[in-house]
C-alpha cells in the first residue's frame, strides 16, 4: 500500500498503547496488597490463638484488649478486600478506555492511509486502480456504526454508557460517510477520463468539500480520543488513590492493634504481680 500523507498517524496507536500500558502496569500491581491481606489474616489467627492461650492460663474468658484487637484486625481484612475489589473495578474501567483509545487511533491512522491512497491515485491520472482498491480496503476496516462492523462500531461498543464518547464517535462516523460519498464522485471523474476535474474537486476546501468532511472526521475522532483519555486518567488515578488510602488505613490499624494487645497483656501481667 502507499505511504500515508501524515506518517505520524501511523505511530499514534503505538504511542497510546505504550503510555497506557505503562500506567496500567503501575496501578495494576497487587502483589503488595495480597501480601498485606495475608498479614491481616495471619494476625487474626495469632490473636485468636493468643486469647485461647490466655484463657487456659488465666481462666479468664475474655481479654478486652486482645478481643478488641482481634475485631479490629478483622475489620482490616474487610477494608483490604474492599480496597482490592474497588481498585480492580477502577483498573477494569481504565482498560475499557484504553481499548477505545487504541481502536480510535487505528481508525484515524487507517483513514489517513485511505486519504493518501486517494491522492496517489489522482497523481496516477486514471491509472490508480491499485490505490483505489487499497482505499476501499481501508474504509472496510474502519466500517460504520450502522453496519455493526469495523473499527468505529467497535469503538462505540467500547465506549459503552459514556454518552459524550458515543456522540463524538457518531459524529466521526457521519463525517466519514460524507467523505466517502464525495470520494466516490472524485473516483468516478478520475476513472472516467476526467482527472483534472477530479483533482480540482479533491483539492477543494470549504463547506461541502471532501477535505472539509475529512477534517470533520479527524476532529470528531480526536475529540472522542480526548474524552477517553480523560476518563482513563480519572479511573487509573482513582485506582492508585484506593491503594494509597489502604496503605494509610492499615498502617494506623496495625499500630492500634499493637497498642490494644500491649494493653490487654499489661492488665494480665499486673494481675499476677
Amino acid at each position: 500500500s502507499s505511504v500515508p500523507l501524515i506518517p505520524a498517524a501511523q505511530t499514534v496507536n503505538a504511542q497510546s498503547v505504550g503510555r497506557l500500558q505503562s500506567v496500567y502496569g503501575t496501578a495494576a500491581g497487587n502483589g503488595a496488597v495480597i501480601a498485606l491481606l495475608a498479614v491481616d489474616v495471619a494476625l487474626v489467627v495469632v490473636l485468636i490463638a493468643a486469647q485461647v492461650f490466655l484463657r487456659r492460663r488465666t481462666n479468664r474468658i475474655f481479654n478486652v484488649g486482645a478481643l478488641v484487637a482481634t475485631v479490629l484486625a478483622g475489620v482490616l481484612i474487610g477494608w483490604t478486600l474492599f480496597g482490592v475489589l474497588g481498585q480492580g473495578s477502577q483498573v477494569r474501567a481504565a482498560r475499557g478506555r484504553e481499548d477505545t483509545l487504541r481502536v480510535l487511533a487505528v481508525a484515524r491512522a487507517t483513514a489517513f492511509r485511505a486519504k493518501s491512497d486517494e491522492s496517489f491515485a489522482l497523481i496516477a491520472r486514471g491509472n490508480g486502480a491499485t490505490q483505489y482498491q487499497d482505499f476501499d480496503a481501508a474504509m472496510t476496516q474502519i466500517g460504520t456504526v450502522a453496519s455493526g462492523k469495523g473499527l468505529l462500531n467497535q469503538a462505540t461498543s467500547d465506549a459503552g454508557s459514556d454518552g459524550a464518547e458515543s456522540a463524538a464517535i457518531g459524529n466521526a462516523d457521519r463525517a466519514l460517510q460524507s467523505y466517502r460519498s464525495l470520494h466516490s464522485q472524485i473516483q468516478a471523474l478520475d476513472t472516467g477520463g476526467q482527472s483534472s476535474p477530479a483533482i480540482t474537486k479533491a483539492l477543494a476546501a470549504g463547506p461541502g468539500s471532501a477535505n472539509a468532511a475529512f477534517d470533520a472526521f479527524d476532529t470528531a475522532v480526536t475529540g472522542a480520543s480526548n474524552l477517553a483519555s480523560a476518563a482513563f486518567t480519572v479511573d487509573i488515578n482513582q485506582a492508585g488513590n484506593r491503594l494509597g488510602g489502604l496503605a494509610i488505613a492499615t498502617s494506623v490499624g496495625f499500630l492500634a492493634v499493637a497498642i490494644l494487645v500491649l494493653y490487654g497483656l499489661g492488665r494480665r501481667i499486673r494481675e499476677y504481680r
